[in-house]
């Protein structure tokens, strides 16, 4: 699984999120998570990382939005088979 992958699983998770359900917290966490893909062949661009960012994200998210949260797991499992 590389890049395209995990940019068609932030398009899924974009669906599962609709923006008038998401908190402030989640919107900030979703624009981290764009800017590290933005950024993908540059340096981090911001704390915390994107594994980290991930994994704030299904811990808000959850209860509240179950198929998002199984979208993060696989972006999450997609990135630790990638070494990152």
């Amino acid at each position: 699984m590389g890049r395209e992958d995990i940019e068609t699983l932030i398009s899924e998770l974009h669906n599962q999120l609709v923006i008038d359900e998401c908190s402030p917290q989640q919107l900030e966490l979703m624009d981290k998570m764009n800017a590290h893909m933005h950024d993908w062949d540059g340096p981090e661009p911001i704390d915390p990382g994107l594994k980290e960012v991930l994994e704030i994200l299904v811990t808000d998210v959850e209860v509240t939005h179950p198929k998002a949260a199984v979208v993060i797991h696989e972006m999450l499992d997609a990135l630790m088979r990638m070494g990152i």
